[in-house]
């Protein structure tokens, strides 16, 4: 442990120093790995991802069993935690196209308030969101002392496929068994290069903030072909998510029988759970493969873990440094059936995330079971290690947890969504009393413009099998109803509209001088960046998306069409309803595209502002 000496009035005085502080953040892991539970059913099958070393990392700090994201998405989630603000008041709920930098220009992002006391900053791969990796917008200049990116070896796969089915985004699910090193496929360089810089400051003057940012479990599903062989496909265990002796779909759809679920208008979404399916779930055998893809991943990002706290311990700066292990959000592996294979929903299992810190003077080998949220992050950091926020932030400091676990703690938490609906209603995590019992218990209340709910009641049903305000007729609606409005009362008023900004944090820049300010540009879903560099009629941040989707950018007018329909595209997949309205293509064009959104979406005036169209009609 270091210290600072100082004397004052001739009296000596002994102050610690600020702590190193270093963070394993992995994109899209849930909480199906054996430090959140048993890893095998009673027949022997495999039900989480085998992960040794953060067991050993969890033996020596504390886990939150309750972490929950604020957005279900990496852009949304990574903006809320590294701003220290909940979204609705970041207003970046989408992943492109701005960066986050772009989207919340006064933010003080967590690396940056490091950076500003004096720490040397270092980033790897990904911390900020993908999308700022194409347009190398990850902050460097305000948040990083040093910042790398560093590529991984594909060698010729022993195994590969792509999973299509219900539930499966149109590009399947893609995986592939790879041969070689650990340490040069997949993020094995991320590991590698925080090795060399956690040596590099052995040799320096502390303190440190070093952040590894791993891509997987993010699909494509590449791991290491000895993290394969861990997992017999025919020994994974299916997801779990019907009570034995029950038809879990008839509690919802009255009539409907064989897993057939009737759609809403035909639509594509099952309103009892928001799960984007339709039809029958996918085989068992392409379930298990996909778990087992997902689970090996999981195993590879555990191994090298080990591997960077092996070189922790080794240059002995071990005691002096907190080590954070967290995702931006969790992710469905197959619940509902087999039938939901995603995020992006405001869905347990979307919503839970892993959480583990280890600090230096706290006992290892805890776990706390109260919700807690991503966004007390940035909070906790800056106690640990002796700052001051740089502007009032959303979240709590958990010092009082990781100094006693059962200390009193009753905070709801919160998680947005702002698809399909930027209006939606955020999911609300808190504890209420459960009618059927008359005691309380901890709940995840959502729902959304078009009047679908969700209810679960995380203490008697860990596993989220059965939610308590289906769609439609149902026994146990009205014992519940009660319950879901006093959760829903606790929602503050602020999240009820499409975004708040803190008066000490306003901002009124309007940087294309056409008098709208940036914040309410963003916060319509346009660019307040509408600089065109090259004069070919496409901003500079829709050639960073179209970049990021793979498109070639040529110079001309030609590639306004091709943004606007993918623009369409993605946006009918997200927004389906009745309300017909015209996109135009082009500004100089009397070509238009109709697509169609959720009835009650916006007020005209408001949708007309966000998607540049013309509304037509309204049925």
């Amino acid at each position: 442990m270091k210290f600072l000496f100082l004397a004052i009035l001739g009296f000596p005085i002994v102050l610690e120093a600020r702590p190193n502080v270093l963070v394993f953040l992995i994109d899209d892991l849930n909480t199906e790995f054996s430090t959140y539970g048993p890893t095998h059913d009673a027949d022997g099958k495999i039900l989480r991802a085998l992960t040794p070393n953060v067991d050993s990392l969890a033996a020596r700090g504390t886990v939150f069993e309750r972490a929950v994201c604020q957005y279900p998405t990496c852009g949304g989630s990574r903006a809320s935690f590294l701003s220290g603000l909940y979204p609705t008041q970041t207003g970046k709920y989408s992943n492109t196209p701005l960066s986050e930098r772009e989207a919340i220009p006064w933010a003080v992002f967590l690396p940056q308030r490091f950076k500003q006391a004096g720490y040397t900053t270092v980033g790897i791969n990904k911390v900020f969101h993908w999308a700022s990796y194409a347009s190398g917008l990850q902050d460097e200049t305000n948040s990083w002392s040093r910042f790398h990116w560093e590529s991984s070896d594909t060698p010729v796969p022993v195994e590969q496929g792509t999973i299509t089915g219900n539930g499966v985004s149109p590009q399947g699910m893609k995986w592939a068994s790879r041969p070689g090193n650990p340490m040069t496929i997949a993020d094995g360089r991320v590991a590698a290069r925080m090795i060399t810089e956690i040596n590099q400051f052995a040799q320096g003057d502390p303190p440190w903030l070093l952040i590894g940012g791993f891509v997987k479990p993010h699909l494509p599903w590449d791991a290491a072909t000895q993290f394969f062989d861990l997992y017999p496909t025919d020994q994974i265990a299916l997801p779990d998510t019907m009570f034995p002796g029950e038809t879990y779909y008839d509690e919802f759809f009255p009539g409907a029988t064989g897993g057939q679920i009737p759609l809403m208008g035909q639509l594509g979404y099952v309103p009892h759970s928001l799960v984007h399916v339709s039809g029958d779930p996918l085989p068992d055998e392409d379930a298990q493969t996909a778990r087992r893809a997902y689970f090996a991943c999981v195993s590879h990002v555990d191994y090298l873990v080990g591997e960077v706290m092996a070189a922790l311990d080794a240059s002995g700066q071990a005691d002096d440094t907190i080590v954070i292990f967290m995702s931006d959000h969790g992710y469905q592996l197959g619940q509902y059936h087999k039938r939901s294979w995603e995020k992006s929903r405001h869905l347990p299992q979307s919503i839970w995330t892993p959480l583990i810190i280890s600090a230096p003077h706290f006992k290892g080998g805890q776990r706390v079971g109260s919700v807690v949220e991503l966004v007390d992050l940035y909070p906790t950091l800056l106690d640990l290690c002796y700052m001051d926020e740089p502007y009032p932030l959303a979240g709590e400091s958990l010092v009082s947890l990781l100094a006693d676990p059962d200390s009193p703690w009753d905070r709801p938490a919160f998680c947005e969504l702002r698809k399909p609906s930027p209006q939606d209603s955020p999911a609300i995590i808190a504890s209420a009393v459960d009618p059927e019992t008359g005691e309380r218990s901890v709940f995840i209340a959502a729902n959304r413009l078009n009047n679908t709910f969700g209810l679960w009641n995380w203490d008697r049903d860990p596993n989220f099998r059965k939610n308590l305000m289906p769609y439609g007729s149902s026994s146990r609606a009205p014992i519940f109803r009660n319950t879901f409005n006093e959760l829903r009362a606790m929602i503050p008023p602020e999240f009820e509209l499409d975004r708040q900004i803190p008066a000490t944090l306003t901002n009124r820049f309007d940087r294309d001088s056409d008098g709208v300010p940036d914040l309410d540009e963003i916060n319509l879903g346009s660019s307040p960046s509408l600089t065109d560099t090259d004069g070919d009629q496409l901003t500079d941040s829709e050639e960073r998306e179209l970049a990021f989707l793979g498109y070639q950018i040529n110079g001309d007018d030609s590639l306004r069409n091709d943004y606007l329909e993918q623009f369409a595209r993605e946006e009918r997949e997200n927004w389906i309803g009745s309300a017909t309205i015209r996109l135009m293509e082009s500004p100089d064009m009397e070509n238009w595209t109709e697509i169609d959104l959720f009835e009650r979406l916006f007020d005209p005036d408001l949708a007309a502002l966000f998607f540049r169209v013309e509304l037509v009609g309204m049925d």
